[in-house]
């Protein structure tokens, strides 16, 4: 087990792997839904395809920043701070940053 892992509570571990159990779902759903946007729209429909489009592009943008960006919320002495759990670590803590903020 990694060692930044180990500190972790089960309910941290818990949040993480659910977290990331539903972004990956709603990733493979909405590309999914892309495709099929893009492969069998009938023209009448093509207005609409595209409002379908950027609302399917939007969420998958959205749960791939949440994957990214999974955090843990502490409250210490009245400041709030961010604990990033996720994979954006591994890169840089401002890449976590820049991942959390279309979250809000």
């Amino acid at each position: 087990m990694n060692s930044s892992f180990a500190t972790l509570s089960h309910g941290d571990v818990a949040h993480l792997v659910l977290n990331s159990m539903l972004d990956t779902c709603a990733i493979v759903c909405n590309v999914l839904l892309i495709t099929a946007i893009v492969k069998s729209t009938p023209t009448i429909l093509q207005n609409y395809a595209v409002l379908l489009l950027f609302i399917a592009t939007m969420d998958c943008s959205a749960a791939l920043m949440s994957l990214m960006s999974t955090a843990i919320i502490e409250n210490i002495e009245g400041a709030i701070i961010y604990i990033h759990i996720g994979p954006c670590r591994l890169i840089h803590y401002n890449v976590c940053n820049a991942a959390l903020v279309p979250e809000f």
